[in-house]
């Protein structure tokens, strides 16, 4: 066993103590044994420490204490340059020029301007029906039949009330001219003349009854002859043959698809004020999904509804529209009323808008109608850098969200995120 030059210096430090012990008696011969148990110990510890063993577990200690400081210490960075912002092509917008108009979104329903609901008149079974839904019919074409048995007997039945009330009236009549003779050679009273007279003016009502009651038994006859009130095209056939007809019950539904009306509800506190003869444009909202065979479709303003629907705080208006093949009754649309004349101008997104000193959070929205522009400001890309610019926002479109506004340039970029103060003259780097 190679000992270490320290473990060397331990043994020679130990023998004057063991000397001194080998000379004491032999009462101290315990203390002896404590004694050489300490001295190996202290070799043994010597052999396992070296000079190198501390030396390395020192340098770790160091290394350990450095790298504990360093987790917990913030990077810094050596370049003194600002870090430049990176927007996405998401984060910024091109400013273009084009034509703009303010209008409002609305939505509604299409329905026939004329349409109407053929009913019964009479009662009686259906014997026939002689459209089905699709089918284009002209004013006082037959539609159904309903069967007239009852009907006809009715007819019979007041034809022989007449004949019995115009015989009673023509007693009365000739009663009341024999009374008038005798009256004028004084055989009677005058008291039984003028009863004669009223008796006469009473069948003579009655006979006037009776025939109304005949043309109201003629007419059923007739109403079991159902024909169409206007033309267009069957929508509905709700009867069938066999089933029993009563008065007032529908029949079939008829539509005039020349000229369809548009029953459209926008907000109360829409910016666009709703006119007479104000026009809309709209589409069907089943094609809304693929705006590349999109068709969009106009309106004029006919009628509007004073009372603001308390519900949804709506405000309902109609409009007539021209017919179209494609166009249907009961189809949502979606739209936007148009406000004042079209003009050409610089269009941005209207999230570019950032508030400008003194302005309130939600300005109003400029239009064409009286409400004056207001002064906001957007961030602009210029020369790499970031720049605060004033605009004046010209006319607004809600369904598009987008402004015209004044103050800047067509085809400079805008940044569609806000920004603290301090963002501005900071370096961009786009991504």
């Amino acid at each position: 066993m190679v000992s270490s030059p320290q473990t060397q210096n331990t043994l020679a430090s130990t023998r004057p103590l063991l000397r001194l012990f080998s000379k004491s008696t032999v009462g101290s011969r315990s203390l002896m044994q404590s004694a050489v148990a300490y001295i190996l110990m202290l070799s043994l510890a010597a052999c396992h420490r070296t000079p190198e063993t501390t030396d390395t577990s020192q340098a770790n200690s160091s290394n350990n204490s450095q790298s504990s400081a360093a987790s917990v210490a913030t990077p810094i960075t050596t370049s003194s340059a600002p870090a430049a912002f990176e927007f996405m092509a998401s984060d910024i917008a091109v400013a273009r020029r084009a034509e703009f108009q303010s209008a409002s979104p609305f939505t509604g329903t299409l329905s026939a301007l004329r349409h109407t609901l053929v009913q019964a008149q009479t009662s009686g079974n259906v014997l026939s029906v002689t459209v089905q839904p699709g089918a284009q019919v002209k004013r006082g074409e037959l539609i159904a039949v309903l069967g007239q048995e009852d009907a006809s007997q009715r007819v019979l039945q007041a034809q022989a009330a007449v004949a019995s009330a115009r015989a009673q009236w023509i007693l009365a009549q000739s009663l009341n001219e024999r009374h008038r003779k005798l009256l004028e050679k004084g055989f009677v009273a005058k008291i039984e003349y003028e009863r004669s007279s009223a008796e006469a003016a009473a069948q003579a009502e009655n006979l006037k009854a009776q025939q109304a009651l005949l043309a109201i038994a003629q007419k059923a006859v007739r109403d079991t002859r159902i024909v169409a009130p206007q033309d267009g095209t069957v929508a509905r056939r709700l009867v069938e043959p066999g089933q029993a007809a009563a008065p007032g019950q529908a029949i079939v539904e008829i539509v005039d698809l020349s000229t369809l009306e548009l029953e459209g509800r926008l907000s109360a506190a829409s910016p666009t004020p709703v006119t007479l003869g104000q026009q809309a444009t709209f589409q069907i909202q089943s094609e809304s999904n693929t705006p590349s065979t999109t068709q969009s479709y106009t309106a004029r303003v006919t009628r509007i509804n004073p009372v603001v629907d308390a519900s949804n705080r709506s405000l309902t208006f109609y409009a007539q529209v021209p017919g179209s093949g494609q166009l249907r009754p009961g189809v949502f649309v979606q739209g936007k009323l148009l406000s004042g004349s079209a003009r050409t101008g610089i269009v941005i997104p209207a999230a570019a808008l950032t508030k400008a000193a003194g302005q309130s959070e939600n300005p109003a929205s400029p239009t064409d109608s009286g409400v004056p522009a207001t002064a906001q400001k957007v961030w602009v890309i210029r020369n790499q850098r970031l720049v605060h610019q004033p605009v004046t926002v010209l006319a607004r479109d809600a369904l598009s969200n987008t402004v015209m506004v004044d103050g800047i340039s067509a085809g400079e970029t805008v940044v569609l995120l806000s920004l603290a103060e301090s963002a501005a003259g900071q370096a961009v780097r786009l991504s």
